[in-house]
């Protein structure tokens, strides 16, 4: 096996180790609300400390695209960006 096929198979095995390939169109919606509870704790943490403001931007914005994604399931559209 190539490195390149090496990092891929890898790569796979990785997601489908956390379960985010084998997920099926009807269990979006919850990961996608198990995903916003994490980075919304998270950004708690974050602004409870008082450090990590680069961190605490990538939670946001993390946040925020899972909330556009969430509404594009809900309303059947594409993600906007």
């Amino acid at each position: 096996m190539s490195d390149e096929n090496n990092k891929a198979y890898r790569r796979g095995n990785s997601l489908t180790d956390s379960g985010l390939v084998e997920i099926g169109p009807d269990q979006f919606p919850e990961k996608i609300r198990d995903l916003k509870r994490v980075a919304i704790r998270r950004l708690e943490e974050l602004l409870q400390l008082k450090t990590g403001l680069e961190e605490q931007r990538y939670v946001a914005h993390s946040l925020g695209t899972l909330k556009r994604l969430e509404k594009a399931i809900v309303d059947g559209t594409n993600c906007p960006r």
